[in-house]
């Protein structure tokens, strides 16, 4: 029974099961690696040619692709191509562009137009393979409305990353929070202890200024008062002399 499932399988399927899904085409969206679609297995009398050329088993000599087909180096040498493969071109309706064009050796690179970015689509099928050119993202628009900051711009690959805040960052393509440190609280506290200490000290000197003022002031007052005193005795004084001087005349 399984062989006969595998009988009737396509040549490319089947060279699709046998190599496994790792070969997907990294430069062309919707589609598995050329290798893994040869249209025609050269299972008998293989010989690579080269890149660009192929080898024409009925004639027995190698032939250069032609216009608008390609075969390169690494499809040459696995001997399963008996033709040049057709270049891919871009679907401009699903918003693909060209990024290089084809050449003998090398397919052609097809990206998404500015504004798009390469999303992929799930699919057993054909080893998650497919690629949708998808409208980038913008932040505080649509369902990134409440998500105004960009902290990711929008790439081939990937889309628009918007956070909450601005000074979020980005972890394993999610939004977190920025780190808090120790030490920024630690230079704070020590500051405003700083502070502290100058104000207090400020506070000391001028209370100290103030009280030697203060005693200043005290010791004039008493100086100025001992002396109004001493005068005011001297004149009880010279009044008394004068009045026992009267007395004596009389």
């Amino acid at each position: 029974m399984g062989s006969s499932i595998l009988l009737m399988l396509t040549p490319s399927l089947y060279v699709l099961l046998a190599m496994g899904c790792e070969l997907c085409d990294k430069d062309v969206p919707s589609r598995l690696a050329p290798q893994q679609f040869s249209s025609d297995l050269n299972k008998d009398g293989n010989k690579a040619c080269g890149a660009g050329i192929y080898y024409d088993k009925k004639k027995n000599v190698c032939k250069p692709c032609l216009e608008g087909m390609f075969l390169t180096k690494a499809m040459s040498d696995s001997l399963l191509y008996a033709f040049c493969e057709r270049c891919q071109k871009p679907d401009e309706a699903t918003h693909e562009i060209f990024s290089q064009e084809c050449n003998a050796t090398n397919d052609a690179v097809i990206h998404c137009e500015t504004g798009y970015y390469r999303k992929v689509v799930p699919n057993p099928e054909n080893c998650n393979c497919k690629f949708v050119c998808t409208s980038c993202g913008i932040c505080g628009v649509g369902t990134n409305m409440y998500l105004e900051y960009e902290t990711r711009p929008c790439t081939t690959f990937t889309d628009t990353l918007c956070c909450l805040h601005r000074d979020m960052s980005v972890v394993e393509g999610r939004c977190v929070d920025p780190p808090t440190t120790t030490t920024t609280t630690t230079e704070a506290t020590t500051t405003t202890a700083s502070k502290s200490t100058t104000t207090t000290e400020e506070f000391n000197k001028q209370g100290k200024t103030i009280g030697s003022d203060g005693e200043q002031d005290g010791n004039t007052a008493a100086k100025l008062f001992f002396s109004h005193y001493l005068v005011f005795v001297l004149s009880m004084l010279h009044c008394f002399c004068l009045t026992k001087l009267r007395d004596c005349v009389v």
